[in-house]
């Protein structure tokens, strides 16, 4: 808003003082008194300019009178320039007011989505294939909860899978719990032997070490009579050193395992019980401590012990 001098128009009481000094002239950027009541001011502007007489009555009763309507035409006048003003503000504040009501609806329109927004389906993520891997295996350790911490060989084997050839190690489906879940659960836990007996030291056959681009069932001593699941492991005098891992006993179907004349340290594992399939065992020739787990004598299947 704008507030600028008019010509003065100046005009002398009986006593000879100023009367008005000064018109005003109220603007909203192109809006003026003049546009909004052209035909009242010009009246206010005609008086103010021609009634010399009214205004010079002295003390005679016209003079009075003239006078008087004189005042009443000024008070007129500033009656109407505050009700422009009042005008002139109401307008810029219904403006201001519109504003903030459309900022105000496009605030609500972007936290309140519109239906056919909230219908869109979303694309699922894909779950890294570690975290897939690990819910898989971990559903046959005895609390089916088990932790992969980074800091083991449990992790590391879990890590090498998942970088692995996805054809290779395909991730299950989250139901299956027959050949897809096991096939998996046999090359971690041979994963897992070769790296507890630290195996990039191992005389022959190293699986991580030029045959992991093979199928389980191709690595060096695993063999398989269906083509998947493992039968036997021959590891017989290959350099093995240090413990067994307590998954052994996950290897359900094998028959024979054969770790003779190896550097194997450590108790022998009580959950080589858990090979319900098991008929040959060769343990002879290492640096085993502790006694053999009452659970190996209670395999029914077991024909040879060593």
């Amino acid at each position: 808003m704008k507030v600028h001098s008019d010509e003065e128009a100046s005009f002398s009481k009986d006593d000879g003082s100023t009367g008005l000094e000064s018109g005003f002239i109220v603007a909203e950027d192109e809006i003026e008194i003049e546009n909004v009541l052209p035909s009242f001011a010009d009246v206010c502007m005609d008086d103010f300019e021609g009634g010399d007489d009214d205004f010079a009555g002295g003390a005679s009763s016209s003079g009075r009178f003239g006078g008087r309507r004189a005042r009443a035409l000024i008070f007129g006048c500033i009656v109407l320039v505050i009700a422009c003003l009042g005008t002139t503000f109401g307008m810029t504040s219904s403006s201001s007011k519109s504003v903030q009501a459309e900022l105000y609806s496009r605030m609500l329109t972007k936290e309140n989505p519109t239906k056919s927004e909230e219908e869109k389906p979303k694309e699922p993520r894909e779950k890294p294939r570690a975290t897939a891997l690990a819910k898989v295996i971990s559903r046959y350790y005895p609390d089916r909860a088990f932790d992969f911490d980074s800091k083991t060989n449990q992790y590391a084997a879990l890590e090498l899978l998942a970088n692995s050839n996805k054809d290779l190690v395909p991730v299950p489906d989250k139901r299956d719990k027959g050949d897809g879940a096991y096939l998996l659960l046999q090359r971690y836990v041979l994963v897992l032997l070769y790296l507890d007996t630290d195996g990039d030291e191992w005389e022959k056959g190293k699986w991580l070490d030029g045959e992991a681009d093979k199928l389980t069932c191709n690595w060096s001593g695993v063999t398989c009579s269906d083509g998947s699941t493992i039968d036997e492991l021959d590891l017989y005098g290959n350099g093995l050193a240090g413990s067994l891992p307590t998954e052994i006993g996950f290897l359900t179907t094998i028959e024979k395992l054969d770790l003779d004349s190896n550097e194997l340290t450590g108790p022998i594992p009580s959950e080589i019980g858990d090979l319900s399939a098991l008929q040959e065992l060769y343990l002879d020739s290492n640096e085993l401590t502790g006694p053999i787990p009452s659970e190996i004598g209670d395999l029914s299947a077991q024909q040879n012990l060593k």
